[in-house]
């Protein structure tokens, strides 16, 4: 049996966190329904290049497998939704996923507060996601996507100079990391409310009523805001400057930001190097190891202040003795140390076998969620590669309504 086995799920979210979120419940076992306009469906079906096989993006597949797909215009067929959130599936929980801005679903459901919803179904979980939050008056209408998320949390500040870079040497973030972590953090607060819930309903010490008032004393909706997840991503930085070390924490100074000794990125002789020795004890064997490639007495430089300096000396002995050797060579030594020291690989160099042997990647070459898919999930017989295509479930949960 399955984590969430029980668990229904009907999504109306699109493109990234709220997909992510579903992808990662329906990884752990839930029947995920996305519910898509019937035209165009979830925009990032078509976002180039396409899956040979179908007319859907690449990247819609890595986090929309597993699921099911039905067409729905909310503007017409609100009720058919209604009816499917209202459905006594006996022991199964419901939860409605959106990331509307803050107002549209009430809107679409034609209620004045989305409590109302729970006339419907009274256990219904609500997780709502939005760019900054159902209760900020001002931003309620401003929509967002990751960029504008982690802009307005202040994440380029820590790594770019803000105060000399104008807007062509910033560029938008490779990763996104707004949407990732809203859509890992929507997964957790949704399966911790359902364990909750659970535990209530399971709990043969209770008479049917009494499970009934404790579960509807517990809030069931989920404000998640992709702004509260860009703060998360800089709570060290930000904890700092707030309490008024801005030098370290501004304009790339941030000491996980490249600018101490110990943790940076360095050139060598064919490749980048990154060279994270933080703790003491990795510090120094990196500067003995080191030793080995040059005349110089470098012991001095094994003391902690060295590590969290950026002295100009050290960082130009350190370049010149790691352009000795190509990154390959570098890292073999520096394995053998057992230091936190790899090689920088691009895309096409990243290790096939391990990508393998931590079961990363599908049969269809679709990268997957980075769970643990041998321990915590029981579902693999069942998985299917690739998501489902626009309303291709329709007729089948439309016909038991």
């Amino acid at each position: 049996m399955s984590l969430l086995e029980k668990v229904q799920v009907f999504d109306l979210t699109r493109l990234y966190p709220g997909p992510l979120c579903t992808g990662l419940l329906s990884e752990m076992g839930a029947e995920v329904i996305k519910i898509e306009d019937p035209t165009t469906g979830d925009p990032i079906r078509h976002f180039p290049p396409f899956f040979p096989s179908s007319n859907n993006s690449y990247i819609f597949h890595c986090f929309n497998r597993n699921k099911k797909s039905i067409s729905l215009d909310l503007k017409k067929d609100i009720q058919q939704l209604k009816l499917l959130l209202s459905q006594n599936d006996g022991d199964n929980f419901k939860v409605l996923i959106e990331s509307f801005r803050p107002g549209k679903l009430e809107q679409i459901f034609g209620v004045k507060d989305i409590k109302e919803l729970w006339n419907i179904n009274p256990y219904l979980i609500i997780v709502r996601i939005s760019s900054f939050g159902q209760n900020i008056e001002h931003l309620r209408n401003v929509p967002g996507h990751d960029m504008n998320c982690v802009g307005a949390a202040g994440v380029f500040h820590v790594t770019n100079n803000l105060d000399k870079d104008t807007s062509d040497n910033i560029k938008p973030l490779p990763i996104q990391i707004a949407d990732v972590l809203t859509g890992y953090s929507a997964a957790f607060q949704t399966t911790a409310l359902l364990y909750k819930l659970l535990n209530i309903k399971s709990n043969s010490n209770l008479t049917s009523d009494e499970r009934h008032k404790e579960m509807i004393k517990i809030n069931r909706i989920i404000d998640i805001s992709m702004f509260d997840c860009s703060i998360a991503s800089i709570q060290m930085p930000l904890t700092l400057n707030l309490n008024g070390f801005r030098k370290e924490s501004e304009n790339g100074n941030f000491l996980l930001s490249g600018s101490i000794l110990g943790y940076k990125i360095y050139k060598t002789k064919e490749g980048l190097l990154s060279v994270a020795c933080l703790e003491p004890h990795f510090w120094k064997e990196f500067i003995l190891t080191l030793q080995n490639y040059n005349d110089e007495d470098l012991k001095k430089f094994i003391q902690t202040k060295y590590l969290f300096s950026n002295d100009e000396t050290l960082f130009n002995i350190i370049s010149k003795i790691l352009k000795l050797k190509t990154a390959d060579e570098w890292e073999q030594i520096f394995i053998k140390k057992q230091l936190p020291i790899t090689k920088i690989r691009k895309l096409n160099q990243v290790d096939q076998t391990l990508l393998q042997k931590r079961n990363l990647i599908t049969k269809e070459g679709i990268v997957k969620l980075g769970l643990d898919y041998t321990s915590l999930l029981n579902n693999l017989n069942q998985e299917n590669d690739l998501g489902p295509l626009l309303g291709e479930h329709t007729k089948e949960y439309l016909s038991k309504l």
